[in-house]
This record gives C-alpha cells, structure tokens and sequence, in this order.
C-alpha cells in the first residue's frame, strides 16, 4: 500500500514538474472528448413590443440571455443601453450550461433611428470560455412626423421693384402619423417678417401659408422654417428649414435721345429741345426726374410717368440762343430716385450751335 501511494505521489510530482495536462482529448468513433471549458454568456436575442411603436409609447424590450458553455455560470449583472447612453443594469442569477433566460426592461419611445445595446456581464464577474460575445445591438425605427417645406414659390413670378409680392410656402408631412399643429416662420435677408400658424397635416398631407412683400431691389434670401421651437415630435429634427434666392425685375432708364426745333436755329431764337427716355430694362420703372442743363448749368426738371420695360417717352425744355458752341445735357433720376440694374448710363451730351450771320464785303463801287 506504500509503495502505491508513493508511486502516484511521483507521477502528481512528474505532471507538475514538465507541465504536462492532466487530461487528453480521447478519440472515440471520431467524436472529441475534452475537459469542461467552463461558462459562455452570450445576449442571444432582442425583441421589442411593439415592433414599430410611435413617439411616446412604451416600449417593452425583452433580451435573451443564453449559456453556451459547459459549466453553469455565476452571479453576475446585465446592462441596458440606448444609442450608446446607459440606461440601467439588471441582476442575472446564476444560468445553467445550455439554457437560457429572458430579461425585460422598458423604454418610452423617442422620435428617430435608435441602437439599443444589451451586455451581460458587463461588470465582468464571470471568468468565460469566450469574452467576447457578451453583448448585443437591436436597431428600433420610432415612426412620427417629419416636417419639411417642400417649396417656396412667389407671384407674380417675374415681379417689378415696388410691386407687392405674395409668397407661397407648402409645408409636407412625409412620416407616418400626424403631425400636430404648430407654425411656420418667414424671413427676408434674416430678418423675421412674421409667422403663420399651422394646422394637423397628415402623413403625406401638404399645407400652404402665404406672406406678403413689397418688392426691392438686389437679391434676397427667402427663408421659411417649420416647427422652429420642435414643438412637434419628428424622426427628423434637422430638415425644417428651406432658403431660396429672390430678385425682382430692374428698369434701366437712359436718355435715348435730344434733338431740338428749329434744326438750325439763330441767335435769339426760341429753341425746343426734346429729350427722349427708354427704359431698356427688364422691369418697370417708377415715376422718375429729367434734369437739363447748358454748359452745366442747370436750367430745369420735368418728370416722366412709370415706364414699361422697352417703352420710351419724350419731355421737352425751351431755351433762348446765345452765341457760341453749348454743351446740351440731360440726366435722367440723378439722385436714384429709381433702382435700375445699372447707374452708370443715366445721362447725355450733346452739342449745339446756332446759326450765324456770315456779313462780308461782296462788291466796291464808284461813280465821278
């Protein structure tokens, strides 16, 4: 008997000494037999009721925790995660090799797209086969409203500076529930030019609310935005907003023409000058002021109706002649009484001078 003990006592001793295993795999018929490789938590599943809930409901979240090792597991806690954010943690009791459990945990839904993340053992208490398989993500689509301006557009599409300028802003709701009322602002160059309310839009519905402007010119940002203080629960909060270019219509008025009656005046004569003024531009022109001037000297105003694009109108200025060459002058709006697309054409030259007595001694005679 002590011989026996000994013996095993020197092989216990062998083993430790070389490192070697105390067990083997054993092939038997082709099947692997090998030691217990201890417990495997892994979340197996995540399911959530409902399957697609809308913005406030409670959502109920079940994740099943399995064992696919071969030892039971032991003590150890589950967390809970929604888009990366901890939400609370759970006790999991000891789980038998090869079965599962089910865990739940509410939620009340959140407008948007959501990952909600499950790890168990996420304190890391269990000593695993496999450390690397302990959680799980779900994606959860939480349908609502999505509000959009779909479209800003104005009338009259082509508008002169000056004129009143209705704008037309359609909002759509492209989720999948009604979006409850709220309202709309509207802005010029940034500047708030008020807001509409805005009534229920169901899913695919459109609604248009209109503002008033009058026209100036240059170009200008047209800005309308829905639901600006989120009053309204939506899967997208970023896509409220729309900004379109607008710009009206210029005149622009330049003196076409003077000429003057008679043609070739004298010395004294009463001359009438007419001035003639086209607007060459694509909008209307308002009422706007013709200066004339002799050797720039100012001699007098006269003022013309508004102008059509492409119509002209003629204003006439008297003057007595004087001896000499003059230079004839008119300007048209010369303090930019009219916005016009360009202010550098404005004004006209022309010269003048009158006709002269040319006395000279034609013939010498004598008698005696």
């Amino acid at each position: 008997m002590l011989k026996r003990i000994l013996t095993v006592t020197i092989f216990l001793v062998a083993i430790l000494a070389f490192g070697c295993p105390l067990f083997y795999p054993v092939n038997y018929a082709n099947t692997v037999v090998r030691a217990e490789s201890g417990p495997d938590l892994t979340v197996q599943m995540i399911t959530s009721s409902p399957e697609t809930p809308t913005f406030g409901d409670d959502v109920t979240f079940t994740a099943t925790i399995s064992n696919q090792g071969t030892a039971a597991s032991g003590q150890c806690y589950v967390a809970y995660y929604i888009d990366d954010e901890y939400i609370d943690d759970e006790y999991v009791p000891p789980i038998d090799a090869g079965s599962s459990t089910e865990f739940t945990f509410i939620w009340a839904a959140e407008a948007g797209i959501h990952d909600i993340t499950v790890v168990v053992d996420y304190k890391e208490q269990v000593n695993e086969s496999d450390e690397g398989n302990n959680e799980k993500t779900y994606t959860l689509s939480t349908l609502g409203a999505d509000l959009i301006i779909d479209s800003i557009t104005w009338s009259p599409s082509d508008p002169n500076v000056g004129s009143t300028v209705i704008f037309n802003v359609t909002i759509r709701n492209r989720g999948a529930v009604v979006a409850n009322s709220n309202r709309v602002d509207f802005y010029i160059d940034g500047i708030s030019r008020g807001y509409k309310d805005v009534e229920r839009i169901d899913p695919g519905g459109t609604l248009t609310k209109t503002f008033s402007w009058f026209a100036k010119a240059g170009e200008h940002d047209i800005k309308a935005i829905v639901d600006k203080n989120n009053s309204v629960p939506e899967t997208d909060e970023d896509n409220n907003e729309m900004t379109v270019l607008f710009s009206a219509l210029l005149p622009d008025l330049i003196i076409d023409d003077i000429s003057w009656s008679p043609t070739e005046p004298s010395l004294s004569d009463n001359v009438s000058f007419t001035v003639t003024v086209t607007n060459q531009g694509s909008g209307v022109s308002g009422n706007s002021t013709i200066n004339f001037y002799v050797d720039d000297t100012y001699l007098d105003t006269e003022r013309t109706s508004k102008l059509e694009a492409g119509a002209s109108e003629n204003v006439t200025f008297s003057w007595i002649v004087v001896v000499g060459t003059h230079d004839i002058k008119a300007t048209v709006t010369p303090h930019a009484v009219v916005t016009e697309s360009d202010e550098t054409n404005n004004e006209k030259i022309v010269t003048f001078s009158p006709s002269l007595a040319d006395l000279i001694v034609q013939n010498i005679t004598w008698s005696g």
